[in-house]
């Protein structure tokens, strides 16, 4: 017999950066901004019975 096991992962985190070498028309990007990023993970296990 086969049984697959599947595991969702959700968490989010903070990342502060700046883009020194931004165009002109976005210079607040050369500025340290924050961004949080959203990240899901689905992990499939496989797992033989004997």
């Amino acid at each position: 017999m086969k049984k697959t096991i599947w595991a969702k992962i959700t968490t989010q985190f903070e990342g502060i950066h700046k883009y020194p070498n931004a165009p002109d028309e976005m210079a607040f990007l050369r500025f340290d901004h924050r961004h949080i990023f959203h990240v899901t993970v689905w992990i499939e296990q496989f797992h033989k019975i004997v």
